[in-house]
């Protein structure tokens, strides 16, 4: 009966060494895991800051076209003695430059 009881207490053991194994072996896996998605998520941001960056800078070259009209337009106004809208062209011009501003930070993000 004392092998039985030594064979027993050896499987055991064993058994609970495998058992820690395993576990070990699932968190290992789990790590794995969490690092392969982080990293799929990382390579979305970067392809969405990438596009976000690339859409800024096509807008702000249309603001800045948007500037240069408006200085013509304003000056043919003056020569032809007609008056523009200073209250809608204030507010779109002030959106505008909100926008820049907005623009701005964008171009900051490191890619």
């Amino acid at each position: 009966m004392g092998n039985l009881k030594k064979i027993g207490n050896k499987l055991f053991k064993e058994t609970t060494e495998l058992k820690s194994q395993e576990v070990e072996l699932g968190i290992v896996n789990d790590i794995e895991s969490l690092f392969d998605d982080i990293m799929k998520q990382n390579n979305k941001i970067e392809s969405l800051s990438k596009e976000l960056r690339t859409l800024s800078t096509k807008t702000a070259v249309k603001i800045e076209n948007l500037r240069k009209m408006r200085g013509q337009a304003e000056a043919k106004a003056k020569e032809l003695g007609v008056d523009i809208d200073t209250i809608v062209a204030g507010a779109m011009f002030s959106r505008t430059n909100n926008l820049m501003k907005k623009i701005d930070r964008i171009r900051q993000i490191r890619g």
